[in-house]
């Protein structure tokens, strides 16, 4: 449990370290997000997103961003997680959008059915359905458009793996794809 409370409380100091620094190139843009987020395509769930990006050119920025979300696998678990993203975005001038992220996050899984386990001396109890808090490493790469370039708002398509970890002593992968809108306050 110490090694997950010392992942969890890196995550939080990497939040906010990124968003206290401060440079010379323009204001950054501070975009709030809203989405729909699906673990394998067929399991839904939503997703809270909060942004800072910071333009490095009319083109180019570079977007930190921080989700807040949950899904739902139905006969397995609900899971809900938090991570932060640092990434690449490329605009172009017809508003089309690309973008890649790596992040790092964390995952806790409540299982949908009851569990048990088996003590020592082989009697069965039920037990938590609580799955603990797991490491969420994720890719993800964007495409999308802006829907105004005064405002940068945009409506971005999202694929994503992240991994599970531990996962019976091993990373479990999983793929999703987040369909989201980002306004800049």
């Amino acid at each position: 449990m110490n090694g997950k409370m010392l992942i969890a409380g890196l995550l939080v100091f990497l939040a906010a370290q990124s968003y206290s620094q401060s440079t010379s190139l323009p204001a950054p843009h501070i975009k709030v997000g809203l989405g729909y987020f699906s673990e394998m395509v067929l399991y839904p769930g939503l997703v809270l997103e909060v942004e800072r990006e910071k333009m490095q050119s009319d083109k180019i920025s570079l977007p930190q961003r921080a989700n807040l979300g949950f899904y739902n696998h139905p006969r397995n678990h609900m899971g809900f997680f938090f991570d932060i993203h640092q990434g690449t975005r490329r605009y172009f001038k017809s508003g089309f959008m690309l973008e890649s992220a790596v992040g790092l996050g964390a995952l806790v899984p409540f299982y949908n059915k009851d569990v048990w386990k088996v003590d020592e001396n082989g009697s069965v109890s039920k037990a938590s359905k609580f799955g603990g808090v797991d490491l969420m490493p994720s890719i993800t790469l964007g495409i999308g458009f802006r829907l105004n370039k005064e405002t940068n708002s945009l409506i971005a398509l999202r694929p994503k793996i992240f991994w599970q970890f531990p996962y019976n002593q091993r990373a479990l992968p999983h793929s999703a794809f987040q369909l989201i809108y980002v306004h800049t306050l």
